[in-house]
């Protein structure tokens, strides 16, 4: 989505069936914990839009919201699938494109790892486990009991002919059907991840494998997200699995994933098996840049965020995980991208905490350009830096706002000289953060 929504720009509401009650139950129960009020109420009110042409302050002036409420709420149902938003430039004043997508069945809604990792965090062990015994469907044994079904052929009669020569109708619209395409697909793919060697480590368990296959996007994306290497992964997954039939649970392997996170814990092992990615424009970068994006590339985004905040004195919070894991579950920017995002806030701009709304500014921003890996962001951010200092005194992009060389960090990361003040960053935080980079690449280099 664009990034400053234009109150004053059109916008057309398009989609493809209506939705049902049972659909809008999900919604209630599985979405609106992970998306909020806001979101809710403006994915209700555009099923209720006509098709005909409107103006974003409509929006605004009937939800009772301003712009940047509303530009987040849009964000959060793109987020998670519910809306896919389009923007016609040929029209004078930006004309905005909405396709409202339904939500995923509760079975896949499970399955998906980053939208029921969100929920989790978001409700808790006990309502999540609720809410799975609520929503997905019940399995019944019926296995001792005489079937007394009839079928389609005992009740209705059809002509043979018909059956394999259907009408021309018929397979159009069957063509059709097959031209759907899936509603969450991901953009990002974690080629990194081993997936065959986790199987492989599991052979030697008691799990069986079989039951481990179909959730490879889950613990894909867990890697992803948390940095959990493929033994560490094969651990938690022994962890979650049924002594009794040796079969794989989800919903515990989700659970004890987050209390690790929560807990804080730090694992010998929690860099990612990444390589780093060969960036256009790494020649342009100092030596110590190199190492930084290198750094960023190779570590999984939580324990990147982890090891700044631990250096820094401070601890990573829950609402900061989900902020992580919002990012990751868009599947617009990289690893790296991410964590020279959260590299900027912390370090660059001496923020005490991510920010949601300066995060999605930028990130937004770097995902309409096209800007993804740690290398590519470096050099926007020094592109963006020189443009302030030529242009002083005119608006940027306020989300870069740093200046002079420091010996310990790259020549962009260094804070301006300004007023000193409690919240800036000692010289000897600097260099501790910069050994604890160095200590984090060295560990994602040995695995």
């Amino acid at each position: 989505m664009i990034n400053g929504i234009n109150p004053k720009s059109n916008f057309e509401v398009y989609r493809k069936r209506p939705i049902s009650n049972v659909e809008h139950h999900y919604i209630d129960l599985l979405y609106v914990p992970i998306i909020g009020k806001n979101a809710y109420a403006l994915y209700n009110f555009l099923w209720l839009v006509d098709d005909s042409r409107h103006v974003n302050f409509e929006l605004m002036s009937d939800l009772g919201i301003d712009a940047k409420e509303l530009q987040d709420a849009l964000m959060k149902l793109e987020g998670t699938g519910l809306l896919k938003t389009y923007l016609d430039h040929s029209d004078e004043m930006g004309l905005y494109k909405y396709d409202l997508v339904t939500p995923l069945e509760p079975d896949l809604f499970f399955n998906d790892s980053l939208l029921s990792l969100l929920l989790l965090e978001m409700v808790g062990e006990d309502r999540y486990l609720q809410l799975s015994d609520q929503m997905l469907p019940k399995q019944f044994d019926f296995s001792d009991l005489d079937d007394q079904t009839h079928n389609f052929l005992q009740v209705f009669s059809v002509n043979n002919n018909q059956v394999n020569n259907q009408p021309d109708v018929i397979k159009k619209v069957k063509d059709k059907t097959s031209q759907v395409e899936g509603q969450f697909n991901d953009k990002l793919q974690n080629d990194q991840f081993d997936f065959k060697l986790l199987l492989n480590i599991l052979d030697n368990s008691f799990v069986e494998t079989e039951s481990i296959k179909k959730y490879e996007t889950l613990l894909s994306n867990t890697n992803r997200l948390y940095g959990i290497s493929e033994i560490e992964m094969a651990q938690y997954v022994e962890k979650a699995s049924n002594l009794v039939n040796n079969r794989f649970d989800p919903k515990k392997f989700k659970i004890l994933v987050s209390r690790r996170n929560q807990m804080n814990v730090k694992n010998s092992n929690n860099g990612s098996n990444q390589t780093a990615e060969v960036v256009k424009g790494k020649s342009d970068l100092s030596s110590q840049e190199q190492q930084l994006a290198q750094i960023a590339e190779t570590s999984a985004p939580v324990d990147f965020l982890d090891s700044l905040k631990n250096e820094k004195g401070g601890f990573t919070t829950s609402a900061e995980e989900r902020i992580l894991s919002e990012l990751v579950n868009r599947n617009t920017l990289s690893n790296g991208a991410i964590n020279m995002l959260v590299y900027h806030i912390l370090i660059d701009e001496e923020k005490p905490t991510i920010n949601k709304n300066l995060i999605d500014t930028i990130a937004n921003d770097w995902s309409q350009r096209k800007i993804n890996g740690a290398t590519a962001a470096i050099n926007d951010i020094k592109h963006h830096q020189e443009n302030q200092v030529q242009s002083k005194g005119s608006r940027k992009r306020n989300y870069r706002k740093h200046g002079n060389v420091r010996e310990t960090l790259p020549d962009w990361a260094k804070p301006r000289k300004a007023k000193q003040s409690d919240k800036q960053l000692s010289d000897e935080q600097r260099k501790r953060i910069s050994e604890k980079l160095k200590s984090l690449n060295k560990k994602s280099g040995d695995e």
